[in-house]
């Protein structure tokens, strides 16, 4: 697991926008939403970036406070995994949920 500190050593670029009180994102009311819990170096990566863009080559959204019920649902229901997954283009990975539950 990634700490934070390591993450923004490989990549200084990113410090700016980082949020140093926190975000204080409701991590209950969104697991409760998303059916599951999320991994700590997630956690913590929501916590001090809103959003990480890196090279304009790869997204890591994060959930807003106050409305980690409507992003948890919207995450659910990501249409493009659940498409890459029937041509068979997800390395053997599968959505979350799984197809049918």
């Amino acid at each position: 697991m990634l700490r934070i500190e390591e993450l923004e050593a490989a990549l200084p670029a990113i410090t700016p926008w980082r949020v140093a009180a926190g975000r204080s994102v409701d991590w209950a009311a969104l697991e409760a939403a998303l059916g599951t819990a999320l991994p700590s170096d997630f956690r913590s990566l929501a916590e001090a970036y809103p959003v990480l863009v890196v090279d304009d080559f790869l997204m890591v959204s994060s959930p807003t406070p106050g409305a980690e019920a409507l992003w948890g649902s919207a995450r659910r229901e990501d249409e493009i995994l659940q498409d890459l997954y029937e041509m068979g283009d997800t390395e053997g990975y599968v959505p979350f949920p799984q197809p049918g539950a």
